[in-house]
């Protein structure tokens, strides 16, 4: 049984803690990194990549757009003229 200064003890302890605070030590962030980290790192690639998924398919959309062949061929032309160019400014 407990006795009424160690409920007491307990009631003032409980009422310090917000319920959120953490103890901010190495051991805390390390696993914090373990455990979020790699997760968030994993979501900013398959955004990534979702985000090409989709860039390629509206550029396919455009070209399916155009009707005539001679603008097509220029249309990708163009298209690729500018993937070259963001190519080699990334380079740089």
């Amino acid at each position: 049984m407990v006795t009424k200064k160690e409920f007491n003890n307990s009631i003032k302890k409980a009422k310090d803690w917000d319920g959120k605070s953490r103890v901010s030590n190495d051991t805390y962030r390390k696993r914090w990194h373990e455990i979020f980290g790699k997760k968030e790192l994993d979501e900013l690639d398959e955004s990534l990549k979702q985000s090409k998924r989709n860039k390629a398919e509206r550029t396919k959309d455009i070209i399916d757009t155009v009707t005539s062949s001679d603008k097509k061929a220029d249309l990708v032309n163009t298209i690729l003229e500018r993937k070259r160019a963001e190519m080699h400014d990334k380079k740089k």
